[in-house]
């Protein structure tokens, strides 16, 4: 994976379970081996069809800088090329549990807020910001929309 193809990795691809490191960090390193054997349970098992990918964001800071990313290593689900900070325990179970209920949750895009039912959870320009604080919404039982209006992030139920 690299600045060059991320992007394209990540909308061909519906669901990915993604790993930011540089191999300075020695939390990085030490997580390697477990980062490998978690990847094998899910090719093996590819039940929620997810693909794993790995960055150095050493290597390839653009895309470091496009999702703010301040400390490593960090994990994001993309669910239909949204980013989705995965922070919880760094287990095979608590990810399969983190990646299911994100693809559960897929968001449906619309073109104008005139558009999205009520009530349902609308989102401002998330693929722009990695700070999503999305997690509340996929969690929610009201229908997920994005709809792409400037910079920020926002999260509002209508």
């Amino acid at each position: 994976m690299t600045d060059e193809n991320y992007t394209s990795f990540i909308k061909e691809n519906g669901l990915v379970f993604m790993e930011f490191y540089t191999t300075s960090c020695g939390h990085c390193v030490e997580f390697a081996p477990t980062f490998a054997t978690i990847a094998k349970k899910f090719y093996d098992d590819n039940t929620l069809g997810v693909q794993i990918a790995a960055l150095d964001i050493k290597k390839n800071k653009e895309v470091a800088s496009d999702l703010r990313i301040t400390s490593f290593p960090t994990f994001m689900v993309f669910v239909s090329g949204f980013p989705i900070t995965f922070d919880a325990p760094r287990t095979y179970e608590s990810i399969f549990e983190f990646v299911k209920n994100a693809k559960e949750s897929k968001p449906i895009p619309a073109v104008a807020l005139a558009e999205v039912p009520t009530p349902s959870v609308v989102i401002y320009d998330p693929a722009e910001a990695s700070e999503l604080r999305l997690l509340p919404a996929l969690f929610s039982r009201y229908p997920i929309y994005h709809i792409r209006e400037g910079k920020e992030v926002s999260v509002v139920l209508k």
